[in-house]
């Protein structure tokens, strides 16, 4: 079994209950509820599209329909996931509009040992005459 068919199915089967709240007796039936549910099913049919385009990286957006108007909200790793998150969105069926408010995560800075080894070098040698300790 393939990843890739595997996960929209695991994204539909943990984003239904979310999506779809339980409505009371009396809200069962009539436009208002057939309303609700076309959002709450293009809303997974956006969020599913996006994890089959961006991967996990997707994972982090939230997805709100409300007619042919789709919000994105969230966050993302990768810069280029912002802007082809808003294309995704557009590229499903009745929706014309998204309001991309994806963000994009501040990448964790990366040192490599080579630069710890050096920064502590010239840190200890700086205060090699003052008491401090030389390497």
């Amino acid at each position: 079994m393939k990843i890739s068919r595997t996960l929209p199915a695991l994204a539909l089967a943990l984003a239904a209950p979310l999506l779809l709240p339980m409505p009371s007796r009396a809200a069962v039936s009539g436009p208002a509820f057939d309303r609700q549910v076309d959002d709450a099913l293009k809303a997974l049919e956006v969020k599913t599209t996006l994890i089959e385009k961006l991967g996990t990286d997707a994972l982090g957006i939230v997805v709100t329909v409300t007619g042919q108007t789709a919000i994105l909200t969230g966050e993302v790793a990768k810069d280029p996931n912002q802007v082809l998150a808003e294309q995704v969105a557009l590229s499903v069926d009745g929706i014309s509009t998204v309001e991309n408010k994806v963000t994009v995560q501040n990448p964790p800075q990366l040192t490599t040992a080579a630069g710890l080894i050096r920064t502590s070098w010239v840190e200890s040698s700086r205060g090699a005459g003052k008491g401090g300790r030389s390497v």
